[in-house]
C-alpha cells in the first residue's frame, strides 16, 4: 500500500509539473503575442499620424489565425496565439499589421457606410495587403497575401487565374452575396476554380492601378472606388 501511495503522489506531482510547464509555456506565448502586437501597433500608428481606438482580443478558440470585426462602434482584431506562433516573425507582424490596417480605415472613414459588399471586401484587403507592404517593406509580395505559406507557388497561381476572377468580379459586381467571399477572399475556394485568395491579389492590383500613395489609399469613396475597379477590369478582361 505504502509503495501505491508514493507510486500516487509521484504521479500527481508529475501531473502538477506538467501543468505548470504547460501554464508557463502558455504565459510566455502570450507575452511573445503582446510584444508582437505592441511593436505593430506602434508602426502603424507611426505611419497614419492616428492612434488606434481598436480593441484586441487574444484567444486560442477557432481555426483562424487573425480577423478584424467592423461591426460594432469600435473595431475589434481577435488574435489566435495558438494559430500564429507557428508562423515566422515576419508572417506574424505582415498579419497584425494588416489587419490594423483593417482597423484604422474602419475609424477614420466611411467604409462601414458602403453598401457594394463585394467592392468593400477588395478595398479592404487589397489597402490592407498593399499597405502592409509599405509600413514593413523589404519582403516578397506574395508573403503580404499568404503570409501563412512558405513559398511563392499561390502567386503564381494568381497571375494565371487573374483574368478568371475578374471575369467573375465584372459580372457580380453589382449583384453581390455571401458566396462571393468564399469565391475570392477565403483559404479555400468553392470548387478550387480559383486559387485561395485570389480576392486579395486582385485588390492588391487595383489599389496599385490607382496611382495613390500614402495614408490617402484608405480614403476613396464607395462610388470612386467602383469607378477605379471598373477601369482596371476594362485593362485586364480582352475586349469582346
Amino acid at each position: 500500500m505504502k509503495f501505491f501511495a508514493i507510486l500516487i503522489v509521484l504521479i500527481l506531482m508529475n501531473c502538477l509539473e506538467l501543468q505548470s510547464q504547460e501554464k508557463k509555456a502558455t504565459e510566455i506565448s502570450y507575452q511573445r503575442v503582446i510584444e508582437y502586437i505592441e511593436k505593430s501597433k506602434t508602426l502603424v500608428e507611426s505611419y497614419f499620424k492616428y492612434i488606434m481606438k481598436t480593441s484586441i482580443v487574444l484567444t486560442e478558440m477557432g481555426d483562424f489565425d487573425a480577423a478584424t470585426n467592423l461591426d460594432g462602434d469600435i473595431p475589434i482584431i481577435r488574435i489566435n496565439v495558438r494559430k500564429i506562433l507557428d508562423y515566422t516573425d515576419s508572417s506574424i507582424y505582415i498579419l497584425l499589421i494588416h489587419e490594423m490596417i483593417h482597423a484604422v480605415q474602419c475609424e477614420t472613414t466611411d467604409i462601414k457606410k458602403w453598401n457594394n459588399k463585394l467592392a468593400l471586401f477588395l478595398y479592404l484587403e487589397g489597402a490592407a495587403v498593399y499597405l502592409s507592404s509599405i509600413i514593413l517593406p523589404g519582403y516578397d509580395e506574395w508573403l503580404y497575401i499568404t503570409h501563412y505559406e512558405k513559398d511563392s507557388s499561390s502567386y503564381w497561381n494568381f497571375e494565371k487565374f487573374e483574368k478568371k476572377a475578374a471575369e467573375y468580379i465584372n459580372n457580380f459586381l453589382e449583384e453581390y452575396n455571401e458566396i462571393d467571399i468564399t469565391y475570392l477572399f477565403k483559404y479555400s475556394s468553392r470548387k478550387k476554380e480559383l486559387p485561395s485568395r485570389i480576392g486579395y491579389y486582385l485588390g492588391t492590383e487595383i489599389i496599385k492601378s490607382l496611382g495613390i500613395k500614402g495614408p490617402g489609399v484608405i480614403g476613396l469613396k464607395e462610388e470612386k472606388y467602383i469607378e477605379e475597379v471598373y477601369k482596371y477590369l476594362k485593362k485586364v478582361l480582352p475586349k469582346t
